[in-house]
């Protein structure tokens, strides 16, 4: 079975000189159109994988952020809806989503925390700063403020993806579901036709902006594992999308430990796909003296402002095609031409193709697999 998958990430909007969702989806697809006279020809994509970062969310100082919160939903929820009729007939399903620390909603985290100045005390200071790096602390640091929060309403900072729940149940209009109980933040994207499974997980587990590392309840990630073994799925390229990198620099840590990905490899995932680095980067991996092995590809950003991108790198995304019978594959990643929003008609070409042989690292993965 040869199929492609369309990986697109981070969507947020650049809110000072926003993009309409009709020229955005228009040069998307205006690209697509030229994929027969690529060389070698690209396939057309019978999925698409969105990891993360629907919008860019809202100031914790804003007086009423619920309109703006609204309004930035809506629009994802609308392009994602044109993608998915003018690419998949109206099929939704096709489309993989799940949550980034931009959806995460910055006023619920203030809310739901008492602010604490710093204490004049050093024997006070001294406890706030072993609780603050304590395992599974509630308490965070502010270097805007330079003051602690500590975490004191854990049911209304568990609501901190609600306005990503409500755009995941509009979009998907009831078929799926995003639970507000942290354990069960997974989904699983079934393709039988295209032997391909994709487990939708969600790295904001207990992340926020005074927070930034990302992580999985553990619960969550051993279920989505569990489930991805059953033997129905035998057979299958397995498959995983999450939003948060899995490295990043010493200063950084606003990223995932990797060794989460032992838990996918030793499940059967020989593929990953995130976002939040906004670039486009192949990973691979062997984690522990097995074989099997894991190829991670990260997309750049869709439509992020200039601020947020790195220097030299464009906006883009990634089409990933595969071949499930030769068990090879083929990266490329498309690059906006122009990096301004102000001809309000974005163009792509191709910058980047990778291609992944029988050596390749999933391609291991799927034999090992099978012969289990």
């Amino acid at each position: 079975m040869r199929f492609s998958v369309l990986h697109i990430s981070d969507l947020h909007r650049d809110l000072r000189d926003e993009v309409a969702n009709g020229p955005l989806l228009d040069s998307l697809l205006r690209d697509i159109e030229h994929y027969d006279n690529q060389n070698p020809p690209i396939l057309r994509p019978s999925v698409c994988v969105v990891s993360g970062d629907l919008i860019y969310g809202v100031k914790p100082d804003l007086p009423d952020p619920g309109p703006e919160l609204d309004r930035q939903y809506n629009q994802a929820v609308d392009f994602l809806i044109g993608l998915a009729d003018k690419l998949f007939d109206g099929d939704r399903g096709r489309l993989v989503l799940l949550p980034g620390n931009h959806d995460v909603f910055y006023p619920a985290v203030i809310a739901s925390s008492t602010r604490i100045d710093i204490p004049a005390s050093a024997a006070e200071r001294r406890l706030l700063t072993d609780e603050l790096f304590a395992p599974m602390s509630r308490l965070r640091w502010s270097w805007r403020e330079i003051c602690f929060y500590r975490i004191t309403d854990h049911e209304q900072y568990e609501q901190r993806l609600s306005g990503f729940a409500w755009a995941y149940d509009l979009f998907y209009q009831g078929a799926r579901f995003f639970s507000m109980t942290p354990k069960d933040q997974f989904e699983i994207f079934d393709y039988p036709t295209l032997g391909l499974s994709v487990v939708a997980l969600n790295s904001c587990y207990r992340n926020d902006p005074l927070q930034r590392a990302g992580g999985f309840h553990p619960t969550a990630l051993s279920a989505a594992c569990r489930e991805m073994r059953s033997p129905n799925r035998a057979g299958w390229l397995l498959a995983a999308s999450w939003h948060h990198s899995v490295g990043g620099g010493p200063f950084h840590n606003d990223y995932l430990d990797s060794e989460f990905l032992q838990l996918l490899i030793d499940s059967g995932v020989s593929l990953g796909f995130h976002g939040h680095q906004h670039d486009c980067v192949d990973e691979r991996y062997r984690l522990g003296p097995g074989k099997r092995k894991m190829t991670i590809v990260s997309a750049s950003t869709l439509c992020a402002e200039p601020r947020n991108l790195k220097p030299g790198v464009p906006r883009g995304y990634n089409v990933v095609e595969l071949d499930t019978d030769a068990w090879t594959g083929r990266t490329h990643s498309r690059h906006m031409v122009n990096n301004s929003f102000n001809l309000r008609m974005p163009n792509y070409k191709c910058l980047l193709s990778h291609n992944q042989t029988k050596s390749s690292i999933y391609v291991l993965g799927i034999a090992s697999l099978l012969i289990r």
